[in-house]
């Protein structure tokens, strides 16, 4: 099983490129190779156990190559060239924590506080002035109201309740609604803000109005829809006055 000398390996070139080995047993190039322990010998794993199935297979060690496939007593080393095993270093301390690199912030957005301030009452004969604040208004949707109610029989009403002055004109407004039901005019109103406790009594207003808070995230598209206004209808349900 001696294998010739240019069938053994070939050595370092010059460039320093890795050492070739060749198998014993048909000559071939070794990649993960099985070596006997005793002779030396490269093989194919295949090709060790083709060996030991030879009678005269005995290696230069003189050693039994069938013996050589057996597990108990197998002296050989086995090699794989293609794999570079890092070993870890034992000494360092391992942390259950997982490192994230920080992002360095090139620019930020400034944010800012809103920090203005309303003068005083000022007396200035001028006509550089602020404008001034209108007083707060609570604003109703009320629905359900029969055919032919008109704005200024509300307004009539309101005034009449209320006992509201001439600066306190309410704001009625009426809202033209797509697909409505018979009977069932709807109408925006505004009041001033002192009123709120009064309007959101049921006994304040007819008997059969509905009413609630006015939405003014609706647009013109969405109060004129039909989906719309059912969903108001529905939770003006609770609201109705005996």
């Amino acid at each position: 099983m001696a294998a010739s000398e240019d069938e053994v390996e070939l050595r370092l070139d010059k460039c320093g490129k890795k050492i070739e080995f060749k198998c014993a047993h048909c000559g071939k190039k070794v990649v993960d190779k099985v070596q006997c322990g005793k002779c030396l010998e490269n093989f194919h794993p295949s090709c060790l156990g083709q060996a030991a199935c030879r009678k005269d297979a005995i290696c230069q060690g003189n050693v039994n190559v069938k013996d050589i496939n057996n597990p108990k007593k197998l002296p050989t080393v086995v090699e794989n060239k293609q794999t570079n095993i890092l070993e870890l270093d034992k000494n360092k301390e391992e942390s259950n924590s997982m490192e994230v690199p920080w992002r360095k912030v090139v620019s930020r957005r400034i944010r800012t506080i809103g920090t203005a301030q309303t003068t005083a009452n000022n007396e200035i004969n001028t006509a550089f002035q602020g404008r001034n604040n209108g007083n707060k208004k609570v604003w109703l949707f009320l629905s359900r109201i029969k055919t032919g109610v008109t704005e200024e029989i509300i307004k009539t009403y309101l005034n009449e309740k209320l006992e509201l002055s001439a600066q306190e004109t309410p704001i009625v407004k009426k809202i033209n609604t797509f697909h409505k039901m018979e009977d069932n005019e709807c109408f925006q109103i505004g009041l001033d803000i002192k009123y709120r406790d009064q309007v959101y009594e049921c006994t304040f207003w007819p008997s059969g109005v509905a009413f609630a808070r006015f939405k003014f995230n609706y647009d013109n598209n969405q109060v004129n829809n039909s989906l719309a206004n059912t969903n108001l209808q529905r939770e003006l349900t609770n609201r109705q006055p005996n």
